[in-house]
């Protein structure tokens, strides 16, 4: 009975589907464990409740392609062996990457900030940026970043996987690439951004079934307007 409803689970659920294929290329045994277990109670929860026709939780497959997008940066997968439901995202992901000339410099990295100034009082936040990027030259690659009139440098990406861009994302890239730092969790180090860190513009990089797209999003008045949103945020806790 475990067996099945687990196969209906995984059959109808895209995001369970992405979820199993991100844990596999996890690189600690027990970690990938782990996410392979809690994946079958899922699974057999998706089976008894299973409704022809209902679509993947957003959030999972969000989360789950995030997780594959890092297991391609390590070379770690075949973009061609991969199932169906999540075969366009890792290919237009990598497609991405390599076909603009974009080298990863960070990926899943955290960045902090204690000092934020807003109308004499100091706030701080921290999050997680999905990658820093940089631009490398080709004939191919320079016509297409000269065509946008961009400059060169780092770049700050967020990977989305939705129909749509929230304009919240300039917000969102701009609390990254003006962060005081980045805190690297396996050695508990803190280290600087690169120093060609762009921070006047960054990327939405949207991943749907449908292709990949790389689309600048400027982040001259976001950066203001995240200060106030933190702020605001403190003073209503």
């Amino acid at each position: 009975w475990k067996t099945k409803m687990t196969a209906l689970g995984v059959a109808f659920r895209d995001d369970l589907q992405a979820r199993v294929v991100a844990a596999h290329h996890l690189p600690d045994g027990r970690a990938r464990n782990a996410a392979l277990r809690e994946l079958v109670d899922d699974a057999i929860d998706a089976g008894q409740l299973m409704e022809p026709g209902k679509g993947f939780i957003a959030s999972d497959f969000g989360s789950a392609i995030h997780l594959l997008t890092e297991a391609i940066d390590r070379g770690e997968v075949d973009v061609l062996a991969l199932p169906a439901s999540v075969k366009e995202h890792a290919a237009g992901y990598l497609a991405t990457i390599e076909g603009h000339g974009l080298e990863v410099v960070h990926s899943e990295t955290t960045v902090y900030h204690h000092n934020v100034e807003v109308m004499g009082r100091r706030f701080g936040y921290a999050a997680t940026l999905d990658r820093i990027v940089r631009f490398t030259r080709s004939d191919i690659t320079d016509a297409w970043w000269d065509a946008l009139d961009l400059g060169r440098g780092c770049f700050d990406v967020d990977i989305k996987n939705s129909k749509s861009i929230d304009p919240k994302v300039a917000m969102q890239l701009a609390s990254h690439v003006n962060a005081e730092g980045i805190f690297d969790a396996d050695t508990g180090q803190h280290l600087p951004l690169p120093d060609d860190l762009r921070r006047d513009v960054g990327f939405a990089l949207q991943l749907t079934k449908g292709g990949a797209k790389l689309i600048p999003v400027e982040l001259d008045t976001a950066w203001p307007a995240f200060a106030g949103a933190l702020a605001v945020q403190s003073f209503s806790k």
